[in-house]
Formats: structure tokens, sequence, C-alpha cells
């Protein structure tokens, strides 16, 4: 098998997160358009326990805060920072907030549990610890997303297919740890 280090910019169609609506909180329905806060992403998956929803309007106004099927969501500001989750086939329609970033995969059907299981990774997880910005609370921007290192199958360029997602990546040492980097 071969595996080659990449950056995650090369693999996605989207790195980005949404707002808060205007109003904040004041602008959460009783039922609606689910809208994904940092609370309710999870290394384990979604939590839906506490989700918020926003109504129609607000909804078409953040069209480009919807997440899709197959997304991977981090979070990317917080003490939370870091906790990322797959949305799960089937989710229906949702938006994120500011401190939830969606990274959308070119090949997503292929490679979207992949990605999910390798955001989780201790490689991974200490990139997003490097990678902290701002003075008073930690945060990670888009740029600094795109650039992490990924290990990934050559299935990438579309030559075989993917392992199972629950096929683990060589260990090898971390991109940034290595003396060639």
């Amino acid at each position: 098998m071969h595996w080659e280090v990449t950056k995650l910019s090369y693999i996605t169609n989207r790195i980005g997160s949404g707002k808060t609506p205007s109003g904040g909180a004041t602008a959460y329905v009783s039922s609606g358009v689910p809208f994904i806060r940092s609370q309710n992403v999870h290394d384990q998956g979604l939590r839906l326990g506490d989700i918020v929803y926003i109504d129609e309007a607000t909804d078409r106004e953040m069209a480009w805060s919807r997440v899709r099927p197959l997304d991977v969501l981090i979070n990317i500001t917080g003490a939370s920072i870091g906790r990322s989750c797959q949305v799960p086939v089937g989710f229906g329609r949702a938006n994120v907030n500011q401190h939830v970033c969606v990274i959308r995969l070119e090949k997503s059907e292929e490679t979207s549990g992949w990605v999910a299981w390798f955001m989780k990774a201790p490689s991974t997880k200490e990139q997003v610890k490097v990678g902290q910005t701002g003075a008073a609370r930690e945060g990670l921007n888009f740029e600094q997303l795109a650039s992490f290192a990924y290990v990934c199958h050559q299935l990438m360029s579309g030559r075989q297919s993917l392992p199972s997602s629950t096929t683990k990546p060589p260990a090898s040492t971390p991109w940034w740890k290595s003396s060639s980097a």
C-alpha cells in the first residue's frame, strides 16, 4: 500500500464556518433548521440534546454555512478546539456557527470516514495544539486547517479504492517534528 503526506486543502472543496445569526440567542426558535454549535460537535459524533434551531429566513441568509451529509466538522475556538465528527448520512439540512468549521471533501463518499477518523488522531490533535492562535483564547483559522499534514492513500489521485474507515494510517513521525521538514 502506498501512503503519502499531503495538505488537507488538496483534498477539499470547502473549509469554512458560519456565523451567529443577528440577535444571537434571540434568533433561535423552538423548531426549524438545526443550528450546530461547538457544544454539539464531539469526537464520538454529533450530540443533539441541546441543539437549537433557526427559522427558514435565517437559514436562507446563512445558506453558505449549511452542512451536508459526510462533511467533517471541527471546533476551531475555545476549550473544545480540535473536537471533530462526521455529519451522518441522512442528517438533513443544518447550519453551523463561527466556532465550527466545515470541511467538505472532494471525494466525500470515499474519503469522509477516513478524514473524520484522521481528525481525531494524536498527530492531528498535536497539529491543533501547535497551530493555536489568539492572545486571549485558543483558535485555529482556515489557512491553518488547510495546511494540516494529512496521511492518505494513493486513492486521493483516484488510483485505488480507500481502505475502510477503521483502517489506521501507518505510525510515523509528524511532519513538523521530522528532521527533513
